[in-house]
């Protein structure tokens, strides 16, 4: 799995596991996710994010509130598992990949898969949060300026 994403995508979802630990959850989801990716400074979605108005901190804030009610007391060893959200977000990942003709993952296509998975912890942050996700979408399929322009 880790073969088809870029360097910066999987720092994204091994971010991902760590927002999970930090927030007590015993899985890792698309709220983790979306935390990696606002957290990734220069990063070209992280940007996106931030010009939508998502902080790093009010997202987390939103994010804590929405599943404050999930957490349990229970320890869980080894790898985090991942929600069914995660894993379709993922897939949806790849074929935004493979439809933008890229050869690999990036965080790009991480953060569209996130928005386009409906009822997810992360989408109703990002919307009770006040971005416009079409605009957002927009902004995510818009092709990235080459340097020096």
């Amino acid at each position: 799995m880790y073969e088809h994403l870029t360097r910066a995508a999987q720092a994204v979802v091994k971010g991902a596991g760590i927002y999970a630990d930090e927030l007590g959850q015993e899985y890792v989801g698309t709220e983790h996710v979306l935390l990696a990716i606002a957290a990734q400074r220069g990063d070209g979605a992280a940007q996106l994010l931030a010009r939508h108005r998502v902080g790093i901190t009010a997202l987390r804030e939103k994010i804590e509130q929405l599943v404050k009610d999930q957490l349990s007391d229970d320890l869980v060893l080894g790898s985090l598992p991942s929600t069914l959200h995660l894993q379709h977000m993922m897939t949806h990942a790849i074929e935004w990949s493979r439809k933008l003709k890229r050869t690999q993952v990036n965080t790009r296509h991480l953060l569209l898969a996130v928005i386009e998975e409906q009822h997810s912890v992360a989408r109703v942050a990002l919307l009770e949060l006040g971005v416009d996700l079409d605009a957002l979408r927009k902004d995510l399929l818009t092709p990235k300026p080459a340097k020096g322009t």
